[in-house]
C-alpha cells in the first residue's frame, strides 16, 4: 500500500504509460516495482537510456484517477491483471519484443495452469470457405481433444470456428482480443466470449473499455503468437493479419504450420507461400500433436486424439450458437456444400444484398477517412494495393479499410478483398 493506494493501481498507472506494445527499457535497474518508479520525482528519467521522451512525459504525469478507476472497474468485474515478473505472469512470453507491462484477464484460466500444456494458435481469414470451417473445426477439436490449449483472436471466421471447437472438445481456449476484455469483437460473438471466459479465458493488453481500433490488432497478434507454441494459418490472403501473425511467430522463434488449399484460391495465396518458405505442412491436428509429444512429455493424449477422430465433423449447430457465421459456400442447412458464388452481406443485419433486398443508406466517415472513402468504388471489390496510384501505400490503405470496415462502411469479402457499402456521398 503506498499513499492508501493498492499496488494494482500503481501496475495499471504504469501500463497506461508504457502503452500496449510499448518498451520499458531500463526503468527496472533501480527499482523492482511500479511503486518505486512512480516514486521517482518528475525529470528523474531525463538521462536514462532505452525510454522514449513521451514514455518520459507520462512518468512524470502522478494523476492516478484513472488508474485507480480501471482497478475499482475490474475488481468489480472479476478481470485479473497479471504483471510482468508476477508469479501469475505467462513466463514464456518475456522473451518476445516488448513483451506487455500487464495483461488483464477475464475468465477461469490461469497462464501456470497452462505452462507445461502444448499451446496452438490457429488463425485465419474472417471470410472462411466451407473448406476452411471445416478444416479449423477439425484440427482444433483433435487438437484440444488431445490436450492443446487453443489460442486465437476471437475474430471472424476461423478464429472464431477455431475457438468453437475447442470448447466443443471440452478443451481448454484463450482468446486474445484487440481491444478491452470487457469489450466483445465482433459482436455476434457474445456468446463465445462468455463460454471462453467461462472454461478458459479472454486475454487483452488493452484496458477495459479500449474499443477495436484497427491499429490495435497488430499489437494484439504478437501475443497470439506469443502465447503459443506454434501458429497454424488455415485460409488467408497473401497479405492478411494471419500472415503477419505467422511472420511474427516466426520473428519470435515459434514454429509456423499452413494449411494446403486449392492453388486457384485467394484464400490460399497465404499459406502457399508459408509452405514455399519451409513452414510445416498441416494436414491434421496430427501433424502439431506428434511434433510436440516427446518435446513436452505428457502434454499429448495420444488415446483422446484417438477418440476424437470420430467425432471432430463440423457441427454447425456450435457453430451456430457461439455466433459463428457460416460461410458462404456452405448449403441452406449449414452443411458445407458445392461452392457457390459468395453473396455480399452487410454488416449490420447479415442479410444478402441480391436482387430484391433494399440496401440501407448510410452516413459518410469524417474526416481521413471520409477521404479515403470517397475513393473506394462502389460495388467493385478493391484490395490495399488498388490505392497506390492515389498515393496510398499498401500499408496505409490497409490500415482505413480495416477502420472502415470496423466502422461498418465497407465488407471483407473472400480473397483479401473489400467492398463498399451503399450510402453516403
Amino acid at each position: 500500500m503506498v499513499n492508501g493506494k493498492g499496488k494494482t493501481v500503481y501496475d495499471i498507472w504504469l501500463s497506461l504509460a508504457i502503452g500496449p506494445g510499448g518498451a520499458f527499457g531500463g526503468l527496472f535497474d533501480d527499482h523492482s516495482d511500479a511503486c518505486g518508479i512512480y516514486g521517482e520525482a518528475p525529470g528523474a528519467w531525463s538521462d536514462t537510456p532505452g525510454i522514449s521522451d513521451s514514455l518520459r512525459r507520462r512518468l512524470d504525469d502522478k494523476d492516478l484517477s484513472e488508474a485507480d478507476r480501471i482497478a475499482r472497474f475490474c475488481e468489480k468485474n472479476g478481470i485479473e491483471t497479471d504483471v510482468f515478473g508476477s508469479e501469475g505472469y505467462p513466463s514464456w512470453i518475456c522473451g518476445i519484443n516488448n513483451p506487455p507491462y500487464l495483461l488483464y484477464r477475464r475468465g477461469t484460466l490461469s497462464f501456470p495452469e497452462i505452462e507445461k500444456k502444448l499451446r496452438v494458435a490457429i488463425v485465419g481469414t474472417r471470410n472462411m470457405s466451407a473448406y476452411g470451417m471445416r478444416s479449423a473445426y477439425r484440427i482444433a477439436y483433435e487438437a484440444a481433444s488431445a490436450g492443446a490449449v487453443i489460442v486465437s483472436g476471437m475474430a471472424r471466421g476461423i478464429d472464431g470456428t477455431a475457438a468453437a471447437a475447442a470448447l466443443a472438445a471440452d478443451g481448454l481456449t484463450l482468446a486474445v482480443t484487440g481491444c478491452g476484455p470487457d469489450i466483445v469483437y465482433p459482436r455476434e460473438h457474445e456468446k463465445l466470449a462468455e463460454m471462453i471466459a467461462g472454461s478458459g479465458a479472454v486475454i487483452s493488453e488493452f484496458p477495459p473499455g479500449s474499443p477495436p481500433v484497427a491499429s490495435h490488432f497488430p499489437v494484439r497478434n504478437r501475443l497470439i503468437s506469443g502465447l503459443s507454441h506454434c501458429t497454424a494459418v488455415i485460409e488467408a490472403a497473401e497479405k492478411s493479419g494471419a500472415m503477419l501473425t505467422a511472420d511474427i511467430a516466426s520473428n519470435q522463434g515459434r514454429e509456423v504450420f499452413a494449411l494446403p488449399g486449392r492453388i486457384d484460391d485467394p484464400l490460399s495465396a497465404g499459406p502457399s507461400l508459408l509452405l514455399r518458405r519451409g513452414a510445416g505442412i498441416l494436414l491434421g491436428a496430427e501433424d502439431i500433436l506428434s511434433r510436440y509429444s516427446d518435446a513436452l512429455p505428457g502434454a499429448v493424449d495420444a488415446d483422446a486424439f484417438a477418440r476424437a477422430t470420430l467425432y471432430s465433423d463440423a457441427r454447425p449447430e456450435v457453430l451456430e450458437e457461439c455466433g459463428v457465421r457460416m460461410p458462404r459456400d456452405a448449403g441452406g442447412d449449414g452443411v458445407p456444400g458445392p461452392a457457390a458464388a459468395p453473396a455480399h452481406r452487410e454488416r449490420a443485419g447479415g442479410a444478402a444484398t441480391g436482387a430484391g433486398m433494399p440496401r440501407k443508406e448510410i452516413q459518410p466517415p469524417e474526416g481521413e477517412l471520409r477521404d479515403f472513402w470517397s475513393v473506394v468504388p462502389r460495388d467493385e471489390p478493391v484490395s490495399p494495393d488498388s490505392f497506390s496510384g492515389l498515393g496510398y501505400t499498401a500499408g496505409r490503405a490497409m490500415k482505413l479499410l480495416s477502420m472502415l470496415e470496423i466502422s461498418g462502411y465497407i465488407t471483407g469479402i473472400p480473397g483479401g478483398m473489400y467492398i463498399r457499402r451503399t450510402g453516403g456521398s
